[in-house]
């Protein structure tokens, strides 16, 4: 989903100066590819400064989302102790 997203909104993102690859010895090797950066981090940036960095809205719209695995599995785990009381 997020790659059609992306694709589609290609066109709307701002130029850019990379300074990641500069800033690590051999930084171009372990960085993303221009592309990847571009189409990706970069829309995101800007979308997240499109909903004027509201979380409400971020969360709601945003096409990437993550989840945290470790407060997730304490959470998961927690909750089964509980139960067993």
């Amino acid at each position: 989903m997020i790659g059609k997203i992306i694709k589609e909104n290609h066109d709307r993102l701002p130029e850019y100066k990379r300074k990641d690859v500069k800033a690590v010895e051999n930084g171009s090797g372990e960085r993303p590819i221009k592309d990847t950066y571009y189409r990706t981090f970069i829309y995101l940036v800007k979308l997240m400064r499109e909903y004027n960095y509201d979380e409400r809205l971020v969360y709601r719209n945003f096409p990437f989302k993550t989840k945290d695995v470790v407060f997730s599995t304490s959470f998961y785990v927690s909750n089964k102790c509980l139960l067993q009381l």
